[in-house]
């Protein structure tokens, strides 16, 4: 992603590293036999696309608002993923009596 700057459009390369992860994670599910990680890498592709569409856009080009976006989301993502499968989300919602969707 770095030779992206090379050739004018070095805004797209958080974009196309944040779609490589979610690439990535969406073919490490049949290995790790996780389906959540499925889920995980499609969201970042999400946020890949919308990355790169800021970064395209009229308004948005030469500005660099699509950098944070891009890696403040998709680490968002990655985050809230790591801490569901990790236990700690179930641990949060019955410490603080709430109630999280898809958490026993």
């Amino acid at each position: 992603p770095s030779l992206l700057s090379l050739v004018d459009y070095g805004e797209l390369a958080t974009a196309l590293s944040a779609a490589l992860v979610g690439v990535l994670l969406i073919q490490a599910s049949t290995v790790l036999e996780e389906r959540s990680l499925v889920a995980t890498g499609g969201l970042v592709l999400l946020v890949a696309a919308f990355g790169a569409f800021l970064a395209l856009t009229y308004q948005g080009q030469g500005t660099g608002a699509a950098v944070p976006v891009t890696g403040l989301c998709a680490g968002i993502v990655l985050w809230v993923a790591a801490a569901r499968r990790l236990g700690i989300l179930e641990d949060l919602s019955r410490r603080y009596n709430v109630r999280i969707p898809g958490i026993r």
